[in-house]
């Protein structure tokens, strides 16, 4: 049996109108809030949680990444409980694409939502095991021991050229673009009782650096919390965090 116990919290920041981000806890999605989620999960169960960041002009990066967290809810609700650790690599890489067509077809039939896009950042949670996966820059991190490590691989230009005129210029996302992909790993050899994962937009990692969030996490932040740090420290874009503390970690045999 595992045992989560989550907060998250959506803000749109100090600068921005409005929100486009949104969280997704199992298949429930949220923005503009704040709340705390405690979950039990068995080996039956298939559970996610995500942080999608939107974009595009006249607020379609709101319905992207609304609609890529309604659907992935529903997808992961609906998993054959018997996939392999292959074939559910397979079937989520299939739903990205799949998501990613919807998009750009949209943007085909309602040019106020042509180029449309979202990044994803997640954790699923299938019999037992832990899984992580990407597509964009916003981030996935596993704090073990004090120690706060990235997990998640920024999918951006910055990442390849380290210049500061190409930040926030995403490389891969859902919708946006002729391709999408997505990093998907089994991460459940790094989880033991007691970590964290922190899942964030990059609202929050613009404004405070991985020692900041690594001694905030020291001293048990909550999601909330890094929220108001974001504030403090000027929140010039949404910012949207979840935070999953691993509380029991127990697996029948």
């Amino acid at each position: 049996m595992i045992h989560l116990s989550i907060s998250l919290s959506s803000q749109p920041g100090c600068v921005r109108d409005h929100n486009e981000d949104m969280l997704l806890v199992c298949t429930e999605t949220y923005r503009d809030t704040e709340t705390i989620r405690e979950i039990d999960i068995d080996d039956t169960d298939a559970v996610v949680f995500a942080v999608a960041d939107g974009l595009g002009g006249h607020n379609a990066g709101e319905v992207a990444s609304a609609d890529a967290t309604n659907e992935l809810g529903s997808h992961v609700a609906a998993l054959p409980r018997v996939l392999t650790p292959q074939e559910l690599r397979e079937n989520m890489e299939q739903w990205l694409q799949d998501e990613h067509a919807y998009f750009i077809e949209q943007g085909i039939a309602n040019p106020e939502q042509q180029g449309m896009g979202t990044t994803l950042v997640g954790v699923l949670c299938y019999r037992n095991a832990f899984y992580a996966f990407n597509c964009g820059d916003s981030r996935l991190y596993h704090f073990h021991d004090g120690t706060l490590t990235q997990l998640s691989r920024d999918h951006s230009l910055y990442a390849l050229t380290h210049r500061d005129s190409d930040q926030h210029r995403i490389t891969n996302c859902i919708g946006a673009g002729p391709e999408a992909y997505m990093d998907f790993a089994n991460i459940n050899s790094l989880i033991h009782d007691g970590d964290i994962l922190l899942l964030c937009s990059d609202g929050l990692t613009d404004m405070l650096d991985d020692a900041m969030l690594e001694f905030m996490l020291s001293n048990d932040a909550t999601a909330s919390d890094l929220v108001q740090a974001a504030y403090d420290a000027g929140g010039k874009d949404n910012v949207s965090v979840i935070i999953a503390k691993i509380t029991k970690y127990v697996i029948n045999q």
